[in-house]
This record gives C-alpha cells, sequence and structure tokens, in this order.
C-alpha cells in the first residue's frame, strides 16, 4: 500500500471542502455541523458602526451566512456611548454558524464604506 498518499475526499466519506448549500443548513440528515456544534465558536469583531446603524450591519452579515441565536452583540457600554454622542462609531460581536460565513463576511465587508464610516472585520480574539 502506499502510505504516504493523503487521503482524498472520497476515502474519507464526503467533500470537506465545499460550503454547504441552504439545504443541508436546514435539515439535520446532510448538514454540515456548524463549528458551534463542534464546542467552538466562529466570533469576527466588527468596527466602524455607525450609531443607529446596527440593524443594517446585521442584516448585511445574516445575507452572507446565518448567526447563532443573539449572534451579533454590542456592548451595552459602547451602546450608551454612541446614544450620547461620545463616540461617533462602535463595534459588535458577530457570532456565525459556519466558519465560511465568517470567513465571507470578513473578505466581504472589510474596508466597505457605511454610514459615513468605514468596516473593519477581523477573527474575534
Amino acid at each position: 500500500g502506499d502510505y504516504n498518499r493523503r487521503p482524498s475526499d472520497a476515502d474519507r466519506g464526503g467533500d470537506y471542502n465545499r460550503r454547504p448549500s441552504d439545504a443541508d443548513r436546514g435539515g439535520d440528515y446532510n448538514r454540515r455541523p456548524s463549528d458551534a456544534d463542534r464546542g467552538g465558536r466562529v466570533r469576527v469583531h466588527v468596527n466602524g458602526i455607525a450609531g443607529g446603524s446596527q440593524g443594517e450591519v446585521e442584516r448585511m452579515l445574516n445575507d452572507i451566512g446565518p448567526l447563532e441565536e443573539r449572534g451579533f452583540q454590542m456592548p451595552s457600554s459602547c451602546q450608551a456611548k454612541l446614544e450620547s454622542g461620545e463616540f461617533k462609531h462602535g463595534y459588535a460581536i458577530a457570532t456565525f454558524k459556519y466558519s465560511q460565513d465568517a470567513e465571507e463576511a470578513i473578505r466581504a465587508l472589510s474596508n466597505k464604506p457605511h454610514g459615513g464610516y468605514v468596516l473593519r472585520l477581523r477573527w474575534d480574539r
């Protein structure tokens, strides 16, 4: 046998590099387990959110891929400073169900102008 050969996706029983389709996400039978199911979190730090545009940014993220329940959170201290005018823009943490969607959000929305500011996305620490 060829002991140095790397097993292909077919050898492992599927295409693990394939992004799950909407059908995969909705059903339990063929659904690829989310990173959260495996005990990890897929968190993205979103900076540059103009006051009052949190809902719009959350919708933009959800258009890319599903967020966990309560998956878009702005700290209350940041929210208060935005409302008082102390901060002009704030940040939030988005928790995605799938790491591919988090990667796509970082690629698609980083450095994108929004509400007079520039959105900056990165993996959360």
